[in-house]
Order: C-alpha cells, then sequence, then structure tokens
C-alpha cells in the first residue's frame, strides 16, 4: 500500500482497506471518511480535496508526491512512527465473526465496538436508551456492519429477547461481551438492581449467547474491575462487590464453558479516562482525589477507553485461542499488588 504526501503542508495522506483515509503530519494523526467526515484523532479537519483521494497521486490539477506507507513516518524530519500508530491492525482473525457487546453506546463499550468493526467483525449494541443507541449505530456504521436496540438489561427477558435478535440479525454470535453496570448503590435497598445489571444480567446473557457461541468456538468477555480486589475509595460497596462475583462467575465458566469449546474471560480496567466517564465527573466536582489518583499512577496518568478494547479485542481473537480462564488486568501499573 502507498500514500500520498500534500506538496505545501507535508502531511502524509494513506488511504486504507476499510475506505477511510489517514492523515499524518507532525506526529499527530486523524481518521476521515472518502467523503470528509471526522473519525477520530487528533487532526479534526484535512484537506476535502485529499478526502476524496482514490489510488492515485493525482488530485484536480495538483500532483503529488507518492511514497511506500513504510517510509512514511520520515516526512517533514519526523521520526517513523509505529504501525499502530500509523493505524494498522494486527491480523487478528476477526474479519468476519460477528459479537455483539452491552452497554456500547459510549465509555468502554463504544471503544469495544469500534475496535471491533474496525478489525472486520460486525457488532450488535444495546443500552437503555433509544435515542443514543440509535446515534451510536449511525456513527458506528462507517466502521462497518452494526446494529443496535434499546435495552434494559435488568429486565433479563428483554435481554434475552436482543440477544435472539442479534443472532438473526448478524447470522450467529462469535463473540459476547458484557459490559453493562449500574454506579454504585448508596442504600442497601438499592443493592438489587445492580445485582441483577451487573451479575445477573452476564448470567442470562451468556446463557441465551451459549447455543451460538458454541458452533465455533466462541467467547465470552466480561468487563471487570481492578476495585474488586483492593480497597478503593469508599471501601468495598456495591460496584466492587458484584464485579468480584462477575468475575468468579465468568472465569468458573472457563471450565464449564471451555468444555463446549467457548473461552472465558475477564478485562479488568483500573482507573480510565474518557469524556462524561465517571473519572471525568471526577475531576470536576472531587479534584484533589483525581489528582491524587493521577499522582499515584505510574504513567502519571489515567488509561483511555481504547486501551481496555484493545485488550478485549486480542482476547476475542484467534491470536488467544489458547488463553481461557483469565482475568487480564489493564491499569498501567495503578494496582500496586504482585501476581506470581
Amino acid at each position: 500500500m502507498r500514500g500520498i504526501v500534500h506538496p505545501f503542508s507535508k502531511a502524509l495522506y494513506e488511504q486504507h482497506g476499510d475506505g477511510n483515509i489517514r492523515v499524518s503530519k507532525d506526529g499527530r494523526w486523524g481518521v476521515f471518511t472518502v467523503d470528509g467526515r471526522y473519525v477520530r484523532g487528533e487532526i479534526r479537519e484535512a484537506d476535502p480535496q485529499l478526502c476524496g483521494w482514490v489510488g492515485g497521486p493525482q488530485v484536480g490539477n495538483q500532483r503529488f508526491q507518492e511514497v511506500p506507507i513504510e517510509d512514511s513516518g520520515t516526512f517533514g524530519g519526523q521520526n517513523q512512527q509505529t504501525n499502530n500508530e500509523k493505524g494498522h491492525h494486527m491480523d487478528l482473525g476477526l474479519r468476519g465473526k460477528k459479537a455483539l457487546v452491552t452497554g456500547a453506546t459510549k465509555g468502554i463499550g463504544r471503544a469495544i465496538a469500534e475496535v471491533l468493526l474496525e478489525e472486520g467483525a460486525s457488532v450488535a449494541i444495546c443500552a437503555r436508551n433509544a435515542d443514543e443507541v440509535k446515534a451510536a449505530v449511525a456513527d458506528l456504521s462507517i466502521k462497518g456492519k452494526v446494529v443496535g436496540a434499546a435495552v434494559d438489561v435488568a429486565k433479563h427477558d428483554d435481554l434475552r429477547a436482543w440477544v435472539e435478535s442479534s443472532a438473526d440479525q448478524l447470522g450467529g454470535i462469535d463473540i459476547y461481551v458484557h459490559n453493562t453496570s449500574a454506579m454504585p448503590a448508596n442504600k442497601l435497598e438499592k443493592w438489587i438492581n445492580n445485582f441483577n445489571i451487573d451479575l445477573m444480567a452476564l448470567v442470562h446473557g451468556a446463557e441465551a449467547a451459549t447455543p451460538h457461541l458454541e458452533q465455533g468456538g466462541g467467547v465470552l468477555i466480561s468487563i471487570g474491575t481492578t476495585a474488586s480486589v483492593e480497597h478503593f475509595a469508599t471501601g468495598s460497596g456495591s460496584y466492587s462487590t458484584l464485579k468480584a462475583a462477575m468475575t468468579n462467575w465468568t472465569l468458573g465458566q472457563a471450565q464449564v464453558l471451555g468444555a463446549r469449546g467457548i473461552r472465558c474471560n475477564v478485562v479488568s480496567p483500573g482507573p480510565i479516562f474518557f469524556e462524561n466517564g465517571a473519572w471525568d465527573m471526577i475531576k470536576k466536582n472531587m479534584a484533589p482525589f483525581f489528582e491524587m489518583t493521577q499522582k499515584n499512577h505510574p504513567a502519571g496518568q489515567m488509561g483511555d477507553a481504547r486501551d481496555v478494547a484493545d485488550a478485549v479485542a486480542f482476547l476475542a481473537s484467534s491470536r488467544a485461542k489458547h488463553i481461557n480462564g483469565v482475568n487480564l488486568t489493564v491499569d498501567g501499573g495503578f494496582v500496586k499488588r504482585v501476581n506470581y
């Protein structure tokens, strides 16, 4: 694959197999659709003429320098970027796979859906807010096939119906990601809602998905938390307690469902920052606690949602075919325990 360098801005434009165009300059990058719509990255505006480029070094009456992608990191005096920074993907064997992700209109769930789509999977998403589901499906559709529905996962019959409907729309299920979680309950009488969302929604969703997952060596992944393995913030509340139960159940299924060809793993994020997420709210309302958490992080800053999503994509892939019954921590070293 080759790219083109703009003669005046010295920005490099690369067109990828998914049709999107990547712009790289001065160590920054952005991704756009062929009609110029912004997808993601630090560069948010690109030459609209170039965003229509399809396979040739000339746009209109302008002529561009065509260069191999592997040389693209050297333009403008910059050091060569890594394959990951240039947007290249490992062949994870996810192309053509069908994935279901609960709670996927924002945050970590949204990032998981995005990464799976970028790796070639088709995806079904759900969340409680119908308008947000509709908007997310519209946005994500530029990356691949995605369907969605408004579902309250605490209503377990509705969740099961969504699993079956999604399997029908996608043509099966290869990957099931349980991502939904309730906010910590402040009163004991509210724990039952968290129990139904964090734990029982997983049990019901996984049970509904199992007949589909076992057709071709499926994967079940639950999103846990490092808060379930240490004293954190206000102590052992409903969130960390039920996440611990969810982790225990999922890893136990590595033996039960593993015998039916279904791998079961957990991805446990540490502090992860994303817009309007829990840590964004803490930053705005509990600044000293946020700053202390940042200071205690080895990297000096929290991870982002795509750090978690990349871990999920790997565990869902054929590259992890012999990984079963693992709780993979994604925290940049924030948790101080030593595992053997």
